[in-house]
């Protein structure tokens, strides 16, 4: 673990030069190699170097494979030392343990797509954690150009396999520099180098740091947009259908892009896959079951007061979770106000998002048996909850596997865009009256999760692991606050993190 100097906003506003806990992945991959090879084996190959020529041989329809520049990789063969990799950036809301403050800390991640085993937070590495509130926005370096400076420079050697010849700055390293000049051009782990593959965010992220979305509703992949290629359409051939980016296509509208799209390496609009999580269970299902709730509270001619129909159907949901064996990941309650919000234009539901996938089967149930068989629009949720729930499923079938068979993906990509459908069905019938059921921008994305099915396992995209993770430097974070400042909290959680990593990476040498 090394500190990065970057400018910071304290308190009241005023920047200082201060120090963002960083560590980087060319210098982990290298010390794990040298002293935790067994480590190095588990985390980075999955148990199997062969798994490396398995991943790329799954990956041979994948638009980003061909012209890769791995494939003429000046060191080594890509199918025998090429590990994918896949980075994760998200927030993490943070409180102070005694303090009337919540903070937002932004971080960042990366994993092994070779890795499958263990607990999800073990297969990531942290790279740095910065508060929210301290990003110095304004000026020529703000906060976050000098991370992503220090990590694309890292991630810029990692692909190359070997130590690095200059700094992020690009200075030299000359003989005062000491050992970073004597192991530069060296092999960082005997011929190994990293590959960043996917690209794990959420769309605010998409937006406000990787730039990769445009005023107005406009899609990162494609050119649908809210004026001339609408991003609703959900018909298999639709216009957008045609008009998804090549990468080319891509650097040519926008020339600009992010650092990690123009100065690591083979990364390309590709690496970003709409996430699992955000793009369906807290995006998708959040407005499709709290809308169902909602249909089921006024739509299925229930009987008594809002208190007696409220109750009918949690007894419901009740007796599914325990008829189809769920007893974790549960609702734990239902009221009123838990899928009506008044901001919002339809109602939603806001669960953790393991809570909200296994809810969709046990609604199924609970509709099946109030719906009115005769009304097209009940008939309609019921098939969208089939849909809803196949996409899961496919998923969690094929866990394991770095492509989906080609039947599999054109089941996957069917169901996205069926989805899509009735769901553009239903809001035809109950808008504007009831206002029942949503079409986001995640909804969009949602078909294209499908398409990237057609040539990969879009879970490969996921942020599960990663939210994992974070849940672990959340309660470093609150057990580190105690009498310190931001700065020094952070610092302090981050050397906690890497002082565990270490211990956990030991174990094997102790053992």
């Amino acid at each position: 673990m090394r500190t990065l100097s970057a400018p910071l906003r304290n308190a009241g506003g005023m920047i200082f030069e201060g120090r963002v806990p960083i560590l980087l992945p060319h210098r982990l991959i290298a010390k794990m190699y040298e002293c935790y090879r067994e480590s190095f084996m588990d985390r980075m190959l999955g148990g199997d170097a062969g798994n490396i020529n398995r991943f790329w041989t799954a990956m041979e329809n994948h638009p980003a494979y061909v012209d890769h520049p791995m494939h003429t990789h000046s060191r080594s063969d890509h199918r025998k030392f090429g590990i994918p990799i896949g980075m994760h950036f998200d927030g993490v809301v943070s409180t102070g343990s005694g303090r009337k403050w919540a903070r937002m800390i932004e971080s960042f991640s990366w994993s092994s797509h070779l890795c499958k085993r263990g607990a999800s937070w073990f297969r990531n590495f942290l790279i740095c954690l910065v508060q929210k509130i301290m990003l110095a926005k304004e000026g020529a370096d703000t906060t976050m150009n000098c991370v992503w400076r220090e990590l694309c420079w890292s991630l810029y050697w990692c692909f190359q396999g070997v130590h690095p010849d200059r700094d992020s700055s690009g200075t030299l390293y000359i003989p005062d520099d000491g050992w970073l000049y004597d192991v530069k051009g060296e092999l960082l782990a005997g011929g190994y180098f990293l590959v960043v593959w996917t690209l794990k965010v959420d769309l605010e992220w998409l937006r406000d740091y990787l730039k990769l979305v445009g005023a107005g509703v406009m899609c990162a992949l494609c050119g649908a947009n809210s004026s001339d290629v609408p991003w609703t359409g959900c018909a298999f051939d639709c216009e957008w259908v045609g008009s998804v980016w090549s990468d080319a296509a891509h650097l040519a509208r926008f020339p600009n892009r992010h650092k990690l799209l123009r100065h690591v390496p083979g990364v390309t609009i590709h690496a970003w896959v709409p996430d699992w999580l955000h793009t369906k269970h807290i995006g998708c299902d959040s407005y499709f079951l709290g809308s169902i709730l909602m249909a089921l509270f006024i739509d299925c001619g229930l009987a008594g007061s809002n208190a007696d129909k409220l109750a009918f159907i949690w007894n419901g949901i009740v007796d599914a979770y325990v008829s189809l064996g769920i007893y974790k990941d549960r609702m734990t309650s239902l009221s009123f106000g838990m899928f009506q919000n008044a901001r919002s234009k339809a109602p939603s539901l806001k669960l953790r998002g393991n809570v909200m996938k296994r809810l969709a089967p046990v609604l199924r149930l609970v509709w099946v048996a109030n719906m009115d068989v005769r009304r097209a629009e009940h008939r309609n949720i019921k098939l969208g909850l089939d849909n809803c729930i196949e996409i899961d499923r496919l998923l969690d079938d094929h866990a394991d596997l770095y492509a989906l068979p080609e039947n599999v993906g054109i089941d996957l990509k069917r169901n996205c865009f069926e989805f899509c459908q009735i769901l553009t069905a239903l809001i035809g019938h109950y808008h504007p009256g009831q206002a029942l059921f949503n079409f986001t921008i995640k909804t969009h994305y949602l078909m294209h999760f499908g398409q990237i099915g057609m040539y990969m396992n879009p879970a490969l995209g996921a942020c599960h692991e990663g939210e994992d993770l974070m849940k672990v430097v959340k309660r470093l974070v609150v057990s580190s606050a105690g009498g310190l400042d931001m700065q020094g909290q952070i610092r302090k959680a981050f050397a906690k993190y890497a002082r565990g990593l270490g211990m956990d990476l030991d174990k094997d040498t102790i053992l």
